[in-house]
């Protein structure tokens, strides 16, 4: 503008170098279990407790720039507290992906191994932040995320630590049982679970 008169413009909506995008990511968390029988590995909503686990968040984006660096970071939240998981030695649970979109849209997955330890009866969310690296795979995160996944209410972002407890009585309801090897008894435990997957059989 000159005067209030407008002397040029450069409104192109087909010109690239005028776009700005506004990046958005989506996860969905799994956790992989072995099985007993055969020992493959599937992967379902839940942990088991007192081992090494994993947990696989793939996490969908929207509005990359493609041929540049970005880094996925994710956290496991408590989501009794809605504060960030500590393991057995008090160390917040955390797993990065650095990766170059080669399309503005797709999928990455970040993996996470730790310790279910004293996590028994937890019911565990992921939070990922989306975070700007630039031309080189080395180079220093931006220090602002340009997206993030963080609602600790999200199933899809929600995975099961199980835990169980049982309590013991003889046919009489008698919580101090005895035995005797010289004759057939009755005891019955019942078993109070929590965590479990509904749904699925056990």
């Amino acid at each position: 503008y000159y005067n209030k008169i407008r002397v040029a413009t450069h409104s192109d909506i087909t010109d690239e170098w005028q776009w700005t995008f506004v990046p958005e990511i989506g996860t969905t968390a799994y956790g992989y279990v072995r099985s007993t029988s055969d020992h493959s590995e599937y992967r379902d909503k839940i942990v088991p407790y007192g081992t090494t686990a994993e947990i696989v968040d793939v996490v969908n984006y929207n509005k990359l720039l493609p041929g540049v660096w970005y880094e996925m970071s994710g956290t496991l939240m408590d989501k009794a507290t809605g504060k960030a998981l500590t393991d057995k030695d008090g160390k917040v649970i955390t797993a990065t992906t650095r990766f170059m979109p080669a399309e503005t849209s797709g999928t990455v997955e970040v993996v996470f191994k730790f310790d279910t330890t004293g996590l028994e009866g937890k019911t565990l969310v992921v939070f990922e932040d989306c975070f700007y690296v630039g031309a080189k795979k080395d180079g220093t995160p931006n220090a602002e995320a340009v997206a993030e996944h963080k609602d600790i209410d999200d199933k899809d972002q929600t995975i099961y630590c199980p835990k169980i407890r049982t309590t013991v009585k003889d046919a009489e309801g008698n919580t101090n049982v005895k035995l005797d090897g010289t004759k057939m008894q009755t005891v019955i435990d019942t078993v109070t679970y929590e965590n479990l997957v509904p749904g699925k059989e056990y």
